[in-house]
């Protein structure tokens, strides 16, 4: 079959919203209306499958009775006889009256009410139908049907709904790649949908599925096609297979199965063969299993299929409540093998199965009108964090770790007692990595283990790693043998803003000793340089030691000493320091082509009168000290050039003026920095927010082309407490936070909250175009700026206070 670099889709059992037609309000006079009673002769039952058939027990109409028992079909040709039946999941079938002919086609037809049959099933006598190509005895053929009878009654059941009260129902869609042992999850995505329908999931016309297959290979990739209800009940799929009871299994004892195969072993189409899985006691629909047939020995090696469980609501009706299809994504091996001294290489290429696709969908709750009639419970993971072993180490406390399921959107975050959730979650087997902000500061990897998530849940127990692991992992095993430790800072000024670029010296002093009137010592140096976070750290440093650490920048210079205790690992020492009173100048010249222009003569004429004059370098560089705050004057002369003055103000600390030359004009201010500087402008406060983790989720562009979305509304799918909602064709966000159901989330754009009340998401900037995404699921954390804009629309609800999507542009 082609394989390489193909896409392995699924088609079948695609998710769609089927909405209920209700009926004409002008009946004709063809309509038959009748009611089902139970078994008392008084009580309505509900949800029973009624067939209309014609003189020759063709099946010509069929629907399910409502929650007073009533039904209704519309006659083909009122020339004609019919029988009414009533089928019963659990029961034997119901003969009801009979119908016409009608001479007159504006005659009344009467009401026609029967009662349901008191004769139950005892699984495992119903005839079989289509070709006998199976070679079955007619005692096993009769057993088999009796029990596929009652599959099928379920099965049309969740074909059918009442157009009275229509299902309305919220299920989520995943597709997820596994390894390809097809165990450990390694990308996972995951789409929720909300809407009126009589079923979730759909197949494939079963007469195309009867020709084409169930595994097509076509130009852009391979599709597998499931059936669903609809394709099991068809003539064609019976026509088809096979069938025989299958045994109750050691898991299962309670259930009973219909195998079934292909007609033909040796048909070169690709097939399907199963079980469906029904419950012995009350002949309710369970499942579907089948794999698939027809397809390469290695390919079958990884179990290619999938299951269909189906659901029997409480009001009698039925639907598929989960259902997933199992695919291997195919990839070519090239084998090198080297022979003899003169390395000579021999290449083979094979294909082998590189990964698992898997792509399901269950649904999570069904309502129908006012009334709630399923609700999923869902998997749960806890995970409950133990502390470090050792001295306690700011930052890395078991509260406030962040926690994520390796290439899924399952994320947590851990309360003052360590303890984290993902709810619901899928099970499967996942790669749990757990950081706390220290580690994540430092660069250290985060903690991992591998586990699996079974459909009850799992509860999972961690140890924080400890001081010495850190350290560890942040400088050497000589750090470690050697008990020293590992020094962190951040430098600030005055303000509480961070420096940048200090110098940080580190000196350690030992053998310190005391001879007559002198003190004797040696020492160890080491310096490093902030970043631009205005942080630095340092390895190897001596524990119980005097140290003295000086800090030295534009701004100011610190010195401070202090030691280190005895049991600390890691240690952090932040420093302030102390504004100057004096400005220092860097001055920077260049040429009309933008590049730096030496033998540049500057004098600096202070506030105070003085005057300072300097000469750049071959870099364009000079530097000016000890100056007086204030504004000043730059005089610049060059050969060549037209001299010129620029005023300034500067202030206490370093200063940068950059200045350029030409022959034809005086000097003037560089813009090359300005255009640089206005354009980072933008994204501070988004920056400065996400580093600080105030919004619900924010979303980077590394993210974005990451996930390498079709609309950007689908990065949202996965934030925790926001609802993206597809209507009709509308996307929308709503808040899980408020209990009202008309709480929608709010877009800004570039900080500017738009008008509508109720936006649609489909109409969000195209991927492509955007910095990043900040969602704030309350009105708590929304920045002021943005929480003060938005009108009234829709009501006081098209605030902001049900939350915000801010959006950012590049």
């Amino acid at each position: 079959m082609p394989c390489l670099r193909r896409l392995v889709r699924v088609v079948a059992l695609c998710a769609v919203a089927c909405c209920v037609v209700g009926t004409p309000a002008a009946l004709q006079a063809q309509l038959v209306r009748g009611t089902v009673l139970d078994r008392d002769g008084a009580t309505p039952a509900a949800a029973v499958i009624v067939l209309l058939e014609n003189g020759t027990g063709q099946v010509v109409a069929r629907t399910l009775s409502d929650a007073r028992g009533a039904f209704r079909f519309q006659l083909p040709t009122p020339v004609a006889r019919y029988r009414l039946r009533a089928l019963r999941v659990g029961y034997a079938p119901t003969d009801g009256p009979t119908i016409g002919p009608f001479g007159n086609p504006v005659e009344e037809i009467p009401l026609m009410p029967f009662t349901l049959s008191l004769a139950a099933v005892a699984l495992p006598t119903v005839s079989v139908r289509g070709r006998d190509d199976c070679r079955t005895s007619s005692a096993d053929g009769q057993l088999v049907a009796r029990v596929w009878e009652e599959g099928r009654k379920a099965l049309m059941a969740s074909q059918l709904a009442s157009s009275d009260s229509p299902l309305n129902a919220e299920w989520i869609e995943y597709d997820r790649t596994l390894d390809s042992a097809g165990v450990r999850v390694r990308e996972q995505s995951v789409r929720t949908t909300r809407s009126v329908t009589t079923r979730a999931f759909r197949s494939a016309p079963a007469e195309s599925l009867a020709t084409h297959g169930y595994v097509v290979d076509r130009d852009d990739g391979t599709v597998y096609h499931a059936p669903d209800a609809e394709v099991m009940l068809s003539d064609a799929f019976t026509n088809g297979h096979c069938f025989r009871l299958e045994p109750p299994t050691d898991s299962a004892p309670e259930q009973i199965g219909v195998a079934f195969r292909p007609v033909s072993d040796n048909d070169r189409r690709r097939d399907i063969t199963g079980v469906l899985w029904l419950d012995r006691a009350s002949s309710e629909l369970r499942r579907i299993e089948y794999r698939y047939t027809g397809l390469p020995a290695f390919v079958e090696r990884a179990r290619p299929g999938g299951t269909v469980e189906f659901l029997r609501l409480g009001a009698g009706q039925w639907m598929v409540q989960r259902w997933h299809v199992r695919m291997p994504i195919l990839a070519r091996r090239d084998n090198q093998t080297s022979v003899g001294r003169r390395r000579v290489l021999i290449t083979t290429s094979g294909v082998v199965v590189r990964a698992l696709q898997v792509s399901g969908g269950e649904v999570t709750r069904v309502t129908q009108g006012e009334r709630t009639v399923f609700r999923g419970e869902g998997a749960q993971l806890v995970v409950q964090l133990r502390s470090a072993i050792g001295p306690f180490v700011p930052g890395h406390a078991i509260g406030g770790a962040f926690g994520v399921l390796t290439g899924t959107d399952y994320t947590l975050r851990t309360d003052s007692v360590g303890i984290g959730r993902v709810e619901p979650i899928l099970p499967g087997q996942y790669r749990l990595q757990v950081r706390t902000a220290l580690m994540d500061s430092l660069g250290v990897l985060a903690r991992e283990h591998d586990i699996e998530v079974g459909v009850d849940g799992r509860l999972v127990q961690m140890t924080l790693p400890s001081s010495t692991e850190l350290l560890r992992a942040i400088c050497s095993a000589d750090v470690v043998r050697r008990a020293q430790s590992f020094l962190r800072g951040t430098v600030r000024d005055s303000s509480g803003h961070a420096v940048p670029s200090a110098t940080v010296r580190l000196r350690a002093m030992r053998n310190i000793a005391t001879a007559a009137d002198r003190v004797s010592f040696s020492e160890d140096v080491v310096s490093t340089t902030s970043d631009s976070l205005g942080q630095w750290r340092v390895c190897g440093v001596p524990r119980a030691t005097p140290l003295q650490l000086r800090v030295t920048s534009g701004v100011g210079t610190i010195d401070t000493l202090f030691r280190i205790a005895a049991t600390d690992a890691l240690a952090a020492a932040d420093v302030g320091l102390r504004v100057s009173r004096t400005a220092s100048l860097l001055l920077r010249t260049y040429n009309a082509e933008e590049r730096p222009l030496g033998e540049v003569q500057a004098v600096v004429r202070t506030i105070a009168g003085r005057e300072i004059a300097v000469r750049t370098n071959h870099r364009g560089e000079a530097t000016v000290g000890d100056l007086e705050p204030g504004v000043a004057t730059v005089h610049l002369r060059r050969v060549g050039y037209v001299e010129g003055t620029i005023a300034a103000e500067f202030v206490a600390g370093s200063n940068t003026l950059q200045l350029s030359l030409d022959p034809t004009a005086p000097p003037s201010l560089d813009t090359v920095t300005v255009r640089a500087h206005r354009t980072n402008d933008r994204f501070t406060d988004f920056e400065t927010r996400r580093a600080n983790g105030l919004a619900t989720a924010s979303i980077t562009r590394e993210q974005i082309e990451r996930r390498n979305p079709v609309s950007l509304w689908q990065m949202l799918t996965r934030v925790p407490s926001v609802l993206v909602v597809d209507s009709l064709g509308f996307v929308y966000a709503r808040s899980m936070r408020n209990r009202n159901d008309e709480c929608w989330l709010r877009v800004a754009i570039n900080g500017v909250v738009q008008s509508d009340g109720r936006p649609d998401l489909r109409t969000l900037p195209a991927p492509g175009e955007v910095y990043g995404v900040e969602v704030f699921a309350g009105a708590a954390t929304i920045p002021a700026t943005m929480a003060s804009q938005g009108g009234n629309e829709l009501g006081p609800r098209a605030r902001t206070g049900c939350g915000l999507i801010s959006i950012w542009t590049r």
